[in-house]
């Protein structure tokens, strides 16, 4: 739309972008000093919550251990199955830590993704007249105004599918964030 006002592509791909930038810019200053304060006092709470996980299960273990050698041979089933379930604890742990590098791993690559489609999509939106015109020499020229056509009518099919979603989004997002400053 902004080309009606006379603009060049290159300069309202850049002014999309540049608008874009600013709305990040401010829910950045807005919302992460917020998530800041949030990890920072979690952070300062998980060290005396991870000790009292440790003193509670070295208690259990000590009893255990206290215990186990007082009882008769009929119930060294549950010296087995105790052993059993610190095993499984134990590959709990394994599987949890693992995990976390496989998020932190999936992490950077989404922020890889999320640097490099801005660039492609400004080449794609700059060059969209070059792409258009390949496109279409594609095609036969006995059925290019058809397939002109039916391209014409996608596009605005798409068009008002991708407004409404940006509108249901920025909906979703106000909530949030009048949710969140509450």
């Amino acid at each position: 739309k902004l080309t009606e006002f006379k603009l060049s592509r290159l300069w309202s791909v850049i002014i999309i972008y540049i608008g874009i930038a600013v709305f990040i810019i401010a829910l950045t200053i807005t919302i992460i000093p917020r998530m800041s304060n949030e990890v920072k006092e979690f952070a300062e709470t998980l060290p005396k919550y991870a000790n009292e996980a440790i003193e509670f299960s070295n208690d259990i273990y000590m009893k255990y251990l206290n215990s186990v050698n007082s009882l008769p041979r009929e119930f060294i089933g549950v010296d087995v199955a105790f052993r059993e379930y610190l095993n499984n604890t134990q590959v709990y742990i394994v599987d949890f830590f693992k995990n976390i590098t496989e998020k932190g791993l999936n992490i950077f690559s989404n922020i890889v993704g999320i640097v490099l489609v801005p660039m492609y999509t400004f080449y794609f939106l700059k060059d969209t007249g070059f792409f258009r015109r390949k496109v279409l020499l594609s095609v036969p020229k006995t059925v290019r105004n058809e397939v002109r056509s039916i391209f014409k009518d996608i596009n605005k099919l798409l068009n008002n599918f991708i407004r409404g979603q940006l509108l249901v989004a920025a909906l979703v997002g106000l909530i949030s964030i009048i949710a969140l400053l509450i």
